[in-house]
């Protein structure tokens, strides 16, 4: 169930990025005639980088949080949130057709909640709240000195923290394991419009009691559009 839970946000992320590319890609075309004046970028070069879109928590299915309740006939319903951004900076070695490199940035996703209703006793609401920190090794590909395609592997340092009126509040701050990548436009040579998601895999944790894992995150996705100001 959990397998199918991720499988269905990455088939949904992918949906989100192809619409973003679409959008990036429509953006470009508007400057055809400056990127007919583009040339690949040669030698070191830092970057700055903004983006907003779309992102979440990835909090317990509807499924997975009834099958948590010991009463028959529980009903269940899970709010996420759907505004995400990010802001970073980085280093990128430009060789032809090649670019290699690094970057660290902030991320910020809106709330997610979940609501388990159990006859007799009442509804149990939990809170999930997280930003992360990602650090990742960047590589990216330009198909020409106008688009490119990128690979992002790495880390994010995840602050999660989970309020509910069934227990304490939890807090747990882990590295999980990052993988992204996306799509380039640039506009001039030191601006590109970019369209890129994210994946932190982590663990998704139905428990509704203080027996919560602390040494587990729930994962963390993103689909984000924005643009790239290299120096």
């Amino acid at each position: 169930m959990i397998l199918l839970n991720v499988i269905n946000q990455l088939e949904n992320i992918m949906k989100k990025v192809y619409k973003l590319s679409v959008l990036a890609g429509a953006l470009a075309l508007t400057s055809s005639m400056a990127m007919a004046d583009l040339t690949y970028q040669e030698g070191g070069h830092p970057y700055v980088s903004g983006a907003i879109g779309w992102g979440q928590i990835l909090v317990p299915s509807t499924t997975d949080l009834v099958n948590q309740s010991p009463v028959p006939g529980s009903s269940a319903s899970t709010d996420k949130g759907g505004f995400a951004y990010a802001v970073s900076g980085g280093y990128l070695y430009h060789i032809n057709q090649f670019a290699f490199g690094g970057e660290v940035g902030y991320n910020g996703y809106n709330t997610s909640q979940t609501h388990l209703t159990i006859p007799g006793l009442g509804t149990i609401n939990n809170k999930y709240d997280v930003s992360a920190i990602d650090f990742l090794a960047v590589g990216r590909f330009y198909m020409n000195p106008a688009f490119s395609v990128a690979l992002k592997a790495g880390g994010l340092y995840t602050m999660q923290k989970i309020d509910s009126n069934a227990f304490a509040s939890v807090k747990t701050d882990r590295v999980l394991p990052a993988l992204g990548g996306g799509v380039g436009f640039n506009i001039t040579e030191n601006m590109m419009l970019t369209a890129d998601a994210l994946y932190g895999f982590g663990t998704v944790n139905p428990d509704f009691n203080s027996d919560y894992k602390p040494n587990q995150n729930q994962p963390v996705i993103s689909a984000l559009a924005g643009l790239t100001y290299s120096f």
